[in-house]
């Protein structure tokens, strides 16, 4: 499934992907599009997502905002950016979310000046996020977002990933 999706985002920007040299004919696109990518925790979205920044030109990923509290090992403005509730409140108040969604008492969400930045550029951005998110954004131009959903092979195997 990944590597289906990696060769739909290499072709929707221009990539040749008949061949291992798909690079070497690659275009900039004029308008970049939004790949919204959702999957139940552990469906490989963020695994996902990084394979195609690291493969296809002028993709970037968007970088959520969050109030909760970071993890072990994350970093703030590369994993998320960490935010407290008041400012994340105020960013919603002043339209700078593309998109927010509020789970087990945390906010998440997406600003709208990085992901807009990247599209007048021509660069496309790819997103992981919930069903709520991924709905949103794709309501607010459908002709600029592709979505997609992982599935895991089973749920067998969606056990064993989410036991680690």
């Amino acid at each position: 499934a990944a590597f289906v999706f990696f060769c739909y985002v290499a072709a929707a920007q221009g990539g040749n992907v008949q061949n291992e040299d798909w690079r070497e004919g690659w275009r900039k696109p004029d308008k970049g599009a939004i790949f919204v990518v959702n999957s139940p925790s552990g469906g490989g979205k963020s695994t996902l997502a990084r394979m195609l920044v690291e493969r296809v030109p002028h993709l970037t990923k968007s970088v959520s905002t969050t109030t909760r509290k970071p993890a072990e090992g994350e970093q703030d403005g590369v994993d998320y950016h960490f935010v407290d509730s008041h400012t994340f409140e105020e960013m919603i108040a002043r339209g700078r979310m593309l998109e927010h969604v509020t789970l087990y008492g945390n906010h998440y969400g997406t600003e709208r000046r990085g992901v807009e930045h990247a599209l007048m550029h021509g660069n496309s951005v790819v997103m992981e996020l919930n069903t709520q998110g991924m709905e949103y954004v794709h309501n607010r131009d459908p002709n600029d977002v592709v979505s997609v959903f992982l599935l895991p092979p089973s749920y067998a195997v969606l056990r064993c990933v989410l036991s680690f």
